[in-house]
């Protein structure tokens, strides 16, 4: 029983999680606008209700998406060792599984407000669409990646009830796109054999997947450093703009260890084991919360 639990929870990778802390975006960039320090535990409450919401909603896709391509994991130099292409969980008790989570995860939206639960829906539907169709066309695959990350975002600001930046939209789309296609290069760099199974990744060809990352990365640091001199709601002192760089530090790296080492095929080690890239994001959250709370 022990095993079959454990196999559960692989299969819906904890490591991937990190991708839901998006949602917190919202919190941090509406302290002091939005909100003050005394409404803190009530508004962390809310947010972090909605991360577990996403948790459990994007771990009930990862199940589900699994026990889909069973047949192609198998086949993967790494994939196959996953549990349910290993044997280890059986798809019925996959799809089960993933039909639970994704009613826990809407059971924490109806706890938080039918237009969370709206937004939730429409990640879920998304999601479902990527797994069936999206994932195998060319481009719509990593834009319904980044309307994945876009959805929370906006959600951690429906879930606590304030407006978010059109600013922080545009970054976190561009964020996202710079992954997804990180992640496109370096399977096309290092697994291509496997990979191309993928009816999409035979479309993107390895030198304009390289210069498109390039332009994306560049564009990103652009618009982050002009919405910390022209947003409005920021502090008129202008310090928010050495928030870029540490942006610029955990981009730029995230760049090279792509570009010239491989590494973008899991984002989620990218980001939580690099320390540079994790020690920049650390010291970007500080600082910005720091800045907002003495001078906005």
């Amino acid at each position: 029983m022990i095993r079959f639990f454990v196999a559960i929870l692989k299969s819906s990778r904890p490591k991937q999680w990190v991708k839901n802390f998006v949602v917190f975006l919202p919190m941090i960039f509406s302290f002091n606008e939005s909100w003050v320090l005394n409404e803190f535990l009530g508004i962390f409450f809310t947010s972090f209700n909605a991360f577990i919401s996403f948790v459990f909603m994007s771990s009930a896709i990862y199940l589900f998406n699994d026990s889909i391509d069973v047949e192609l994991d198998r086949n993967h130099p790494t994939k196959k060792h996953r549990p349910i292409p290993s044997g280890e969980l059986s798809i019925i008790s996959a799809r089960i599984s993933a039909v639970l989570f994704a009613s826990v995860g809407m059971s924490f939206a109806f706890n938080i407000g039918s237009d969370f639960v709206f937004a939730l829906t429409s990640y879920l539907l998304i999601m479902i669409g990527y797994v069936f169709i999206f994932r195998n066309i060319f481009v719509l695959d990593v834009a319904s990646i980044a309307a994945g990350f876009i959805i929370r975002v906006l959600s951690g600001a429906l879930a606590i009830q304030i407006p978010m930046s059109n600013w922080l939209y545009i970054c976190t789309a561009l964020g996202a796109l710079f992954i997804a296609l990180s992640k496109r290069y370096s399977e096309k760099l290092n697994y291509s054999k496997f990979n191309e199974t993928r009816d999409s990744l035979r479309q993107y060809e390895l030198s304009k997947l390289k210069f498109t990352i390039v332009c994306i990365s560049v564009l990103l640091a652009i618009i982050y450093s002009a919405y910390t001199i022209f947003a409005v709601n920021l502090p008129s002192n202008h310090l928010m703009i050495f928030s870029s760089f540490f942006v610029l530090c955990g981009l730029f790296r995230y760049l090279y260890l792509v570009l010239y080492k491989g590494q973008g095929e899991k984002p989620e080690d990218v980001i939580t084991k690099d320390s540079i890239i994790l020690t920049s994001i650390i010291v970007w959250i500080i600082y910005t919360f720091s800045i907002l709370f003495w001078f906005r």
